[in-house]
């Protein structure tokens, strides 16, 4: 199969590293991340920009799905989290829960059946794995864990090697992200109050930017997509930081059939403010976080202050991103 892909040369570049570094990691995919390229299958084309690859096999691969949550630093929740969990650091704060709504012939499947991955130490008052999944842990077991429904829990010292993986996976997807060619526009309210608008080109995966100040200014009353056909959504924002006090995402985002292929990039944050529902994943590698009320999809962040819930469903969109041109 022959599949046609429109990079720019930094992106070509990044995805060839990131397709090497891939190919190294262990068997661990729940669910299909992307056709991965291999570099012999490249042929000279009259384009810098214009690439023809031919998808060989798949390769198993980390992916969007595998994990609802992962934090590269600490955690910490006094909250929930409906899928499964992988902290680089320790996890900390008083009662939290863990894999809700896992099940093994479920929407949602824990990898290998672990509902909880934690680096460091587990601190705090006592946490809850459910629906009969696991616990690893690298550091010290300082809290009770009530794995319910019969779930282990395993101390393991090849933890952090899974984790390192998993980090280097997402920076460099992170990376190649940024560099996407925009295909959509975005409308944003102007001297009155409004909605700011996402209207999709159509194409199979839609790509848009838009800086943090303009999504969540203090004239966004609410946050709309459409999607016009397009299929994957990707949103890169830009901006060091992002207080989200007003407004409300409405219409298609909030319908976990679109939401689940719906990514923000927040790809150069460093600190979010997130007092409103958010629907669809979050990637945003440098960031501490802070919720009060619930996100819908996959989160990935730096760091966590977990005041609110983490939902399903997991991010399942189509990437890298085929355009059509």
């Amino acid at each position: 199969m022959v599949m046609r892909f429109k990079w720019n040369a930094s992106y070509l570049a990044t995805a060839m590293i990131t397709t090497l570094a891939v190919a190294t990691l262990p068997a661990i995919a729940q669910a299909p991340f992307l056709d991965l390229v291999d570099s012999a299958a490249f042929e000279e084309v009259d384009s810098a920009s214009d690439v023809e690859i031919e998808v060989g096999a798949e390769t198993p691969a980390f992916s969007l799905s595998t994990y609802n949550l992962v934090v590269f630093e600490d955690l910490s929740s006094n909250s929930e989290v409906e899928g499964s969990a992988f902290v680089g650091g320790d996890l900390n704060g008083s009662s939290a829960s863990f894999c809700i709504k896992c099940a093994p012939s479920g929407s949602f499947a824990p990898l290998n059946g672990t509902g909880l991955k934690v680096v460091g130490d587990i601190n705090g008052n006592p946490k809850q794995v459910n629906n009969g999944s696991g616990l690893e842990y690298g550091g010290t077991l300082n809290a009770i864990v009530n794995a319910n429904g019969g779930g282990s829990k395993t101390q393991s010292s090849t933890l952090i090697g899974e984790f390192d993986e998993l980090k280097t996976f997402l920076l460099n997807l992170s990376s190649q992200l940024v560099n996407l060619e925009t295909n959509s526009e975005v409308v944003v309210p102007d001297q009155q109050p409004g909605a700011v608008q996402f209207n999709a080109s159509g194409a199979e995966v839609a790509i848009f930017h838009i800086e943090a100040d303009q999504l969540f200014s203090s004239k966004t009353q609410q946050i709309e997509l459409n999607r016009n056909g397009s299929e994957t959504i990707i949103i890169n924002v830009g901006g060091e930081s992002a207080d989200w006090t007003q407004g409300n995402m409405v219409g298609a985002l909030v319908d976990d059939a679109v939401q689940q292929n719906v990514i923000w990039h927040f790809y150069e944050a460093e600190t979010l403010q997130f007092n409103n529902a958010f629907h669809g994943s979050l990637l945003a590698p440098f960031a501490t976080l802070t919720n009060q009320t619930e996100l819908e999809g996959t989160i990935v962040v730096e760091s966590f202050e977990q005041r609110g819930e983490v939902h399903l469903p997991v991010f399942t969109g189509a990437l890298p991103v085929l355009l059509d041109f």
